[in-house]
Parts: C-alpha cells; structure tokens; sequence
C-alpha cells in the first residue's frame, strides 16, 4: 500500500489493519480460570518488501545446499553506487506498526 501525501500516519495505518483471530482458548481449557492478556502487534509493509521477504524466506528453508528451487537473482531495492556490477540483496522499507494488549475475559 502506498500512502498518498496527505494521508497521516495514523489513517494510513487504520486502513491497513487487519482483524484476525489471534488465539482461541475453550472455555473448557484450564487457563481461563487466570486472567491474562495477550500483547499483539501486527506490521504493515508494501507488497514489493512482502515478496521480497517472502522469496528470501524460501530460498533459506530448502533443506539442501544444491536445492532445486534455483531463482536466480533477488532483486532489491538498493544498490551500490562504487561498482554499478556488484549484486547487491538488500530490501529497505519502513512498515507501519500498530501494538495493543488484549485483556482475557471471564465469563460467568
């Protein structure tokens, strides 16, 4: 998501928030007889850092050094400006982020 100029930070980080469930407990389950609360923080980035995370993240679980997944280069976002040859896999971006405790409640 590219936030346009006049957007502030918080508008831009209010239409990217997505509600998920973050963890369900039975009511059966033991830990509801204590109260807890659960901190959550979610990170924000464009498509172009997810898939470049995204692509590095699988190219460093194949299990085998000779592995068959070969994509050749990963491009980044940076580059050096000494030698225009050298490869450079560097992604620079800023995600927004957004934190907040989610308190457990009893239920009687």
């Amino acid at each position: 998501m590219y936030a346009l100029q006049t957007d502030t930070y918080e508008e831009v980080l209010k239409e990217d928030c997505v509600t998920l469930p973050i963890r369900f407990i039975s009511d059966k389950d033991y830990i509801t007889t204590n109260r807890y609360s659960i901190l959550v923080k979610q990170y924000v980035e464009n498509l172009e850092a997810y898939t470049f995370h995204k692509t590095i993240k699988e190219i460093a679980s194949s299990s085998s050094i000779l592995s068959p997944k070969q994509p050749g280069l990963v491009n980044g976002n940076l580059k050096c400006i000494s030698n225009a040859d050298e490869k450079v896999i560097v992604f620079f971006d800023v995600a927004a982020t957004s934190s907040n405790i989610k308190p457990s409640f009893w239920i009687d």
